[in-house]
Formats: C-alpha cells, structure tokens, sequence
C-alpha cells in the first residue's frame, strides 16, 4: 500500500487483496486503489480504476466473485456519504448507483448472505453517532444476481 494512504475499504478475491479509495496523508480522500498480489508478494497500482466519489471508511464487499460493492464512507468536503458504487473486477469499471442507502454510514461492515442480498451493519453515522441499523442491500436482474450489466439490475435496500 501507498505509505500516504489509509482508511481504505479492503476486498480480497482469490489471491488478490483489492483496496479502494482512503486517506491521502490525512488531507483528502482519494479515488484510486491499489492490489495486492499475494502470489508475487507485491503491491500493483489500480490508477484506472477511478471511484466516483472520493472516499475513506467505506465498506467494501465482493459479490458474485468478480463485483465488488462499495458502500458509504466519508468525505472531508461531503461529510458521511450514504453512496453506492459498483466496482466490475474483469471490465475494471466503476458505476455510481443511483440507490442510496437509508443513512450515512462509515467505519461500518458489509457482508454477503446469499446469492442476491448483502448486509450492512453498525457504524457511524452523521454527526458521529454510533448506528446499531442493519441493512439489507438485495441485487437482482433476473438471471445471475446484476454480474452483467449494472443499468439493467434492480437494486433494493430496506432496514431489518
């Protein structure tokens, strides 16, 4: 990892560790990432992937093996983001969902259940409040659970 950067949201698939967004020297949150090659035992730049959203304290999520989920964070100029955005592994491109979720959230865990539904759980909210909210994010598009095409999935979030 950049010695600058910390407070990223971490996935690991197969033998890769994917970072996204975080702190910038404390200055500023960043949009790009980096990966982690456990293989090679060595750090590779993601610079092209770009999020949508600069941010840190973000939850991030693999769902399907080749998407990764991205929820909330924060932002020094936005504050707590209540944001989405959809990371495709193999397309390396990154999508703002227009589904928000229910409450800004960061320093908050996300979890896979089931072939179609992520939970979203604890945090931080505005103004520093302590969330015990639990979320569940459900992904659908008719088929295979929103791999292909982000525009043609349904998305849902409610609070349980």
């Amino acid at each position: 990892v950049q010695e600058k950067s910390f407070f990223s949201a971490v996935c690991a698939r197969a033998s890769k560790i994917y970072t996204l967004g975080g702190y910038e020297n404390i200055e500023k949150a960043i949009v790009d990432g980096e990966v982690y090659d456990i293989e090679n035992d060595r750090w590779e730049s993601n610079e092209q992937v770009q999020l949508n959203v600069a941010r840190s304290q973000s939850s991030a999520c693999l769902f399907q093996d080749k998407i990764i989920f991205i929820f909330g964070g924060y932002n020094k100029e936005i504050g707590t983001l209540n944001s989405i955005e959809r990371y495709d592994i193999n397309l390396k491109q990154v999508t703002l969902l227009e589904i928000k979720m229910p409450c800004p959230l960061r320093r908050f865990a996300s979890i896979k259940i089931s072939m179609t539904k992520i939970l979203l759980m604890g945090g931080i909210g505005r103004l520093s409040k302590d969330s015990d909210a639990v979320y569940c994010f459900d992904v659908d598009d008719g088929e295979n659970s929103g791999v292909n095409d982000p525009k043609k999935s349904t998305y849902s979030i409610e609070n349980l």
